[in-house]
């Protein structure tokens, strides 16, 4: 029987050298196989890993055995034993070839069978994928339509609005429509709360529940936050657990049962409101930041939070599963606010730097970094269409950017003195801002003109926010008060 080696097409078994095949039945010759695993760790033919141990050698013989074949080569029977051996020897490693060719096909089998399955799973997330991407399609087109609706009542000119309001525009619960009205009516104070805190009170925010029922959220350097009716201080949920001071309040668009405080003891919470029972519990602390937490921003289409701290970063972390979605460092100072673009994939931070950077969260990159400022920058956010930017510094000025050609396109220099935190209305055709001159301030975003100056508190003014549909809003002051102010349905004349 005649093996041929692979490598040099000489006979596998000569003189000096034995035959040996690899477990995966390639026969080589004892010099080109030693050769070959010198520098390779696989077969010669089907680059299967492969060792030069794992070889088994055909026609074993010692060089004794060797000549006393030669010897007795005229010896039919002894030539029949030894061709008998070498048979046995053959039929062994065809054997064990015969067993390995069997473990192959049941690895092909089982490999066909997991093809088979990731070819199942991969038409499964087609479907799911091309659903999803329907449903955004739809998502975008119905954020288009309230754009472009937005834009229509932007344009609506002053002269065209009645006179009196009438009992319609009174019962309206389009936000677009409510704030279109505000513009021409005087706001007055509705409810003013002096015994809920004993320190300053440094954020406020405000959500409509599920039930329905509106709730606003206080944030003080007591270490509380309290969840009360904007008309009703009866009933208080007090959110507890905090080790310092606290700095911000927001709650969640998607679920506005969630509401996140930050602090001074460097940590984000998360809280779970019960309307019925009126309770919150702590159902999360984010941890993360290196030293104080300043700001706090939910993202309105996913279950993100952004947090800006004083040890210049804000990270942005996933709700759902408590963890860190990207860590935005590039500022060089204490960044104070933080916002996500309302219907656009950025991220605006403000900073003592003197700056407000806009980021793509997604490589977690700067895209934009705005200067103008001449002091800290405190307050940032953006209106609804996602074109405007305002930021309030310490330098007493609001800035109002258009983020389409990054240039100023306005600046407001009616407050006397530093600029806090600033709020768009919902549609947009409004903006808030607080100031250290112990009021709030609200101006067109048409003409930017101060349209209205509350007055009444006592003390640095330093957070403010709007209900949902843009006609009452909230401030917080370092009086240790919160005051609730709507606006007063009247004719022009009395204005």
């Amino acid at each position: 029987m005649s093996l041929n080696c692979k490598i040099c097409y000489e006979p596998a078994k000569q003189d000096n050298s034995q035959a040996q095949v690899t477990q995966c039945g390639h026969v080589f010759c004892s010099d080109c196989i030693s050769l070959w695993f010198k520098t390779e760790k696989s077969c010669p033919l089907c680059r299967r890993p492969h060792t030069k141990h794992q070889l088994i050698h055909i026609f074993e013989e010692s060089p004794e055995e060797a000549a006393g074949q030669t010897q007795n080569v005229d010896d039919p029977l002894e030539e029949l034993a030894l061709a008998k051996k070498e048979t046995l020897k053959v039929q062994n490693v065809l054997a064990v070839i015969g067993d390995r060719w069997r473990e192959l096909l049941i690895d092909k089998a089982k490999l066909r069978q997991r093809v088979n399955q990731l070819e199942e799973e991969t038409k499964s997330l087609q479907a799911q994928l091309e659903m999803e991407c329907r449903a955004k399609e739809a998502a975008e087109v119905k954020a288009k339509e309230a754009v472009d609706e937005a834009k229509k009542l932007y344009a609506v000119p002053a002269a065209t609005l009645p006179r009196t309001p009438s009992a319609e525009l009174r019962r309206s619960v389009n936000k677009y429509d409510t704030e279109v009205a505000g513009l021409s009516m005087q706001w007055q104070l509705d409810l003013t709360n002096t015994t809920m805190h004993s320190e300053p009170i440094h954020g406020i925010a405000m959500a409509q529940q599920a039930d329905g029922s509106v709730r606003i959220a206080t944030a003080s350097w007591d270490q509380t936050s309290k969840v009360v009716r904007p008309t009703d201080d009866s009933s208080v949920i007090e959110l507890t657990g905090h080790t310092h001071g606290l700095y911000a309040v927001d709650f969640s668009h998607l679920r506005p049962s969630l509401i996140g405080t930050v602090s001074s003891d460097a940590c984000c919470k998360l809280w779970e409101l019960d309307t019925d029972r009126e309770l919150g519990s702590c159902v999360g602390t984010l941890k993360g930041h290196r030293d104080e937490v300043n700001g706090i921003s939910f993202h309105r289409q996913n279950s993100w939070v952004a947090t800006a701290s004083d040890d210049m970063t804000a990270i942005i972390w996933d709700t759902s599963t408590e963890t860190i979605v990207t860590q935005l460092t590039g500022h060089k100072a204490v960044v104070y606010g933080v916002c996500f673009q309302p219907l656009g994939p950025l991220v605006a931070t403000v900073s003592f730097d003197y700056t407000c950077k806009l980021w793509d969260p997604r490589q977690a990159k700067v895209v934009k970094s705005l200067e103008g400022h001449q002091d800290d920058i405190i307050g940032v956010d953006m209106s609804a269409v996602g074109n405007l930017l305002a930021t309030g510094s310490d330098d007493t000025t609001c800035c109002i950017w258009d983020i389409r050609n990054w240039q100023a396109a306005s600046v407001l220099r009616d407050h006397t003195q530093e600029v806090k935190r600033i709020a768009f209305s919902p549609a947009g055709s409004m903006l808030a801002t607080t100031s250290g001159d112990m009021t709030v301030r609200l101006f067109n975003m048409r003409s930017f003109e101060c349209i209205s100056t509350l007055k009444g508190h006592t003390d640095h003014v330093f957070d403010v926010c709007w209900n949902s549909e843009g006609n009452m809003l909230a401030s917080a002051s370092h009086d240790k008060t919160w005051r609730l102010w709507s606006p007063r349905l009247t004719s022009r004349d009395d204005l």
